[in-house]
């Protein structure tokens, strides 16, 4: 009734706010966009982002949540808090949400991306490290996404290889191995392009949880997901060394020696934090 009548004392801006939360919980979309109207209109300079985005991120499907994003992204009008809320949404999905982006890889890896760029911002904005360590986790994700996904096609190459007959006859030898190159070529293919796409990842992923792992350095009082994340991302860091260690294995030295002494270095690190 106060608000209808469009109550406006400095002190009880919370009133609306009230209002706002109670239809996000009730998922209540007319009076919600009703009571936001009225409390831009008599108390505009306060804040109502994240009531908007917790309806958002309650009330609407991802499709919404990335023409809100967008829209916002464009005209400038998000805070480091808004990213980080953004970045939250695409990436921390409901049980819905991830079985439709598990049938559907491309629209996934719109989301994870959307939800890269969101924490990057943040983190330019905020200066959070943790947004640092969201980045790297995400990369990282997707880095393990591509390994899966190459050590099944070398096990699907060995079980080709296993089942290839030997075949004497000239004539017949042709058309077997002619089979045989038409099953395993698309299957090298699609692990050399892994290849290429692992390393980039592997790259991105060492670039922000090593940013991450410098900033917290030096920081006295860490807070428990401060503490995991840092356990975590070297971890994390250890795997991708040792994975850009075994591509430089026999081939750059130089390199190899780098990412082994890289290992060494947060494997040690992992070590001291385990006691």
């Amino acid at each position: 009734m106060l608000a209808d009548r469009k109550y406006a004392v400095k002190e009880d801006a919370e009133l609306y706010k009230l209002l706002l939360s109670d239809y996000i919980e009730t998922k209540d979309k007319a009076n919600f966009d009703k009571y936001l109207a009225i409390a831009q209109e008599v108390f505009p300079a306060e804040d109502y982002q994240p009531y908007k985005l917790e309806f958002m991120n309650r009330n609407s499907n991802l499709d919404d949540k990335l023409a809100l994003y967008n829209a916002e992204d464009a005209k400038n009008a998000l805070t480091g808090e808004d990213y980080i809320n953004f970045g939250s949404m695409f990436s921390q999905h409901s049980k819905e949400e991830k079985e439709m982006l598990e049938k559907n890889p491309a629209k996934k890896a719109i989301f994870d991306t959307k939800a890269r760029e969101a924490f990057t911002k943040a983190y330019k904005l905020t200066n959070n490290p943790l947004m640092a360590f969201n980045v790297g986790l995400l990369f990282y994700n997707d880095y393990i996404i591509a390994d899966n996904a190459q050590r099944a096609n070398i096990k699907t190459l060995q079980e080709i290889n296993a089942s290839k007959p030997v075949e004497k006859d000239p004539k017949k030898k042709a058309a077997v191995e002619a089979k045989y190159k038409e099953q395993t070529e698309p299957l090298k293919k699609a692990n050399a392009d892994l290849d290429v796409k692992m390393m980039d990842l592997t790259n991105s992923s060492i670039e922000w949880l090593e940013k991450f792992v410098t900033s917290m350095k030096d920081k006295a009082d860490k807070s428990k997901i401060e503490k995991s994340s840092i356990k975590n991302s070297v971890n994390y860091l250890t795997n991708l060394f040792v994975y850009k260690m075994d591509k430089a294995r026999g081939k750059d030295v130089k390199a190899y020696d780098a990412a082994d002494a890289k290992v060494k270095l947060y494997d040690d690190m992992y070590n001291k934090l385990e006691k």
